[in-house]
């Protein structure tokens, strides 16, 4: 089965030491993870993000997270967190596809 079409979603996070661990957080979703490097914290908080949303998805709340958390349709410039910023952007794979039969099975 060949994907159709996918999207990732870029998230400002911010990561901080707290004692032996990091902790990664997004403020957008409220969603925190941790790990004993930098590295670790943000990739486990990638995984807890993708996770969220897809339960998001699952349960038919989607809209209403990204809507709630201020998320708008349109197309604008993504501007970077300014040079010194502790927050950094995160790309969340997120993994939705439309299979061929089910582009095929649309159009029927």
């Amino acid at each position: 089965m060949k994907p159709f079409a996918r999207f990732d979603m870029k998230v400002p996070v911010k990561v901080f030491r707290e004692g032996e661990m990091y902790v990664s957080h997004c403020q957008i979703f409220d969603v925190s993870s941790q790990g004993e490097t930098e590295e670790e914290a943000k990739a486990n908080l990638i995984d807890a993000l993708t996770g969220f949303i897809v339960m998001c998805y699952e349960m038919g709340t989607l809209f209403d997270v990204l809507k709630e958390a201020g998320f708008v349709p349109g197309m604008t410039e993504q501007t970077e967190p300014a040079t010194g910023d502790e927050i950094s952007l995160v790309d969340i794979p997120l993994p939705f596809m439309i299979p061929e039969n089910g582009l095929q099975e649309c159009h029927a």
